[in-house]
């Protein structure tokens, strides 16, 4: 399978699925889609590379986009211009739906796009622009559905269209209950829970209901905290309580991009001392950036920051691991 399929047009594909592209916005790909279907791709100059970027400002192997589970996170490969994601220099981001990436003078947008099957192509009719790119479609992240024999195809129409005009049926009455004074976010948060079991009383146990907004909370107040990694795993609990509720979904997106800022914000702090000559804050900034992995030595970002210790540490004549950067919490 290829690692990215392109298409010269933004127009959503017509098959039904996830998919994960960048769209060129500037540049000389304008125009084009660039379907993320590999675990790894890379970006650049060279003529190997999944996504060629056409800019002086590009170096060869430029970035890395690397899928784990269903997000791609974005790397800087050490190129001499940077990446920039809305406007930030970037080390490494969790890309997110409507992130604009720039590559030298190049602008791309990541997208994530959820295709739905419609009544049309349920009952087998299609555009005439469908049947024209029909034989370069591409596939989206669901396993493709075996073909349905034309019989088939007829009667779901027909129960469809059947379901459609039948308006016979009685609507349900009742009253609503007044609304409450608002009390702030738990109330809002209450008030997302109980709508959300509100169809399904007969499974909204109490307890599954508490244990999902005390995830919540106590998320919510690690991530005031600064306390990343310990949010994530109270988002991360929630959506095992209840996968793919978009509240947590959101903060657990929310909580991952925060702890890239400022993770990247120090070292940026970090560079701009050293290049100062300013040793000690420089290391404060490397310090900042262990503490906030504190748990996670095999990452990247906090190897790079234990070895700019050390190169500073030399600089400053002092001895290899005198300094002392983790915060017991």
């Amino acid at each position: 399978m290829k690692n990215v399929q392109i298409r010269k047009t933004f127009k959503n594909p017509g098959q039904p699925g996830i998919y994960y592209r960048l769209l060129c916005l500037t540049g000389q790909n304008k125009g084009t889609s660039y379907f993320l279907k590999g675990s790894r791709l890379i970006l650049g100059r060279a003529k190997e590379v999944d996504i060629p970027v056409l800019d002086t400002g590009s170096s060869k192997h430029h970035a890395e986009i690397k899928r784990i589970d269903k997000e791609y996170i974005l790397t800087d490969l050490g190129s001499i211009n940077g990446v920039f994601v809305n406007d930030k220099r970037i080390l490494q981001r969790h890309l997110v739906t409507g992130d604009r990436l720039v590559i030298g003078k190049t602008v791309y947008k990541y997208d994530v796009i959820d295709v739905k099957e419609n009544l049309a192509s349920i009952i087998g009719i299609k555009k005439e622009e469908e049947l024209e790119e029909e034989e370069d479609e591409i596939t989206p992240e669901e396993k493709e559905k075996k073909p349905l024999n034309k019989k088939l195809l007829i009667g779901v129409g027909v129960l469809a269209l059947l379901f459609l005009f039948d308006t016979d049926e009685p609507k349900p009455t009742g009253k609503r209950s007044p609304a409450g004074t608002e009390k702030g976010a738990d109330d809002s948060i209450e008030k997302d829970f109980s709508s959300m079991f509100k169809k399904t009383d007969s499974a909204a146990d109490k307890e599954v209901r508490d244990k999902l907004a005390g995830a919540i909370h106590r998320g919510l107040r690690e991530l005031r905290e600064k306390n990343y990694f310990r949010a994530i795993q109270e988002f991360n609990m929630a959506l095992i309580l209840y996968p793919n509720h978009a509240r947590a979904s959101f903060y657990l997106s929310k909580t991952k991009q925060a702890l890239d800022d400022e993770i990247s914000l120090n070292f940026l702090r970090a560079r701009r001392e050293t290049d100062a000559l300013k040793f000690q804050g420089a290391i404060v900034s490397y310090c900042q950036v262990i503490n906030l992995l504190e748990g996670y030595e095999s990452d990247e970002r906090f190897v790079e920051a234990k070895e700019q210790i050390e190169r500073l540490e030399e600089k400053l004549g002092l001895e290899k691991g005198a300094t002392k950067c983790t915060e017991r919490r």
